[in-house]
């Protein structure tokens, strides 16, 4: 009588939940890597479809690739992702614990592409067009927590179409175990350090309280919680004082270079 174990092949074990969605987001990749669906494709570098932890708890999706990102070919290239590393630091989070996309795929030319200080402008025929990318993605990770970076962003995906200092660092549900927090582009956080890093950290402090309500976000060696939830960001330290908001500019997410 044969008592040996029958050869073990590992490739016939179902998926575990992180690499079952690698797959389907590889496969995603893969289906629109050579995509043609819109006038963006003529002069992109790069596509950049996103990157980071497929099982993350927290995406991060921004309006459109910078041009570092586009050079670069993958998200948070440039100045603005010293202050994104610090923000999820200040939490206890890394990149590596997130899912980094934006909603269009390609970098979009500049309404005036001789004038460097012109805004990039996403048309209503791209938007649409590249909508279904980004939610499927969306449905691929099932996040706990959704960050929309900078006003464009905020606007293509949830469609709110008033001023960012009108609801930035406010909470709205995004689908049925989904919430989603709109905030400023680290690209401006970079550009203008004076007047938006504190409320940006503010912000995904914040974030982190709403994480950690629903069980989501515990990391007691990060700075938020070793503090007790204090702030300790040169911000008012009570609760009935106020926060001075920079006046918007312009609709753009990112510094005029």
């Amino acid at each position: 009588m044969n008592f040996c174990t029958p050869e073990f092949d590992p490739a016939t074990l179902p998926l575990s939940g992180g690499e079952a969605k690698r797959v389907q987001l590889d496969t995603l990749r893969n289906k629109y890597a050579n995509c043609r669906r819109c006038s963006l494709c003529e002069t992109r570098t790069n596509l950049i479809f996103g990157s980071g932890n497929p099982d993350a708890v927290v995406m991060i999706i921004s309006a459109n690739p910078n041009w570092y990102e586009d050079q670069e070919g993958y998200p948070m290239a440039g100045g603005q992702a010293p202050y994104f590393t610090d923000a999820l630091s200040s939490i206890g989070l890394t990149v590596g614990d997130t899912y980094c996309a934006s909603y269009t795929k390609c970098l979009p030319q500049r309404v005036d592409p001789h004038d460097r200080n012109s805004e990039r402008k996403i048309s209503d025929e791209t938007a649409e067009r590249c909508r279904v990318m980004i939610l499927r993605q969306i449905e691929i990770v099932r996040p706990a927590g959704i960050v929309c970076h900078g006003k464009a962003a905020s606007k293509l995906l949830l469609g709110d179409l008033r001023p960012l200092g009108k609801y930035a660092g406010h909470f709205r549900a995004f689908g049925t175990k989904c919430f989603a927090m709109s905030t400023y582009s680290p690209g401006l956080v970079s550009f203008k350090p004076d007047e938006y890093k504190c409320i940006y950290m503010q912000h995904w402090e914040q974030f982190a309280y709403r994480l950690h309500g629903l069980g989501r976000l515990y990391r007691p060696d990060a700075d938020l919680f070793r503090r007790g939830w204090t702030w300790d960001l040169g911000l008012p330290p009570d609760k009935n004082a106020t926060v001075e908001i920079p006046q918007e500019e312009s609709d753009y997410d990112e510094p005029p270079f």
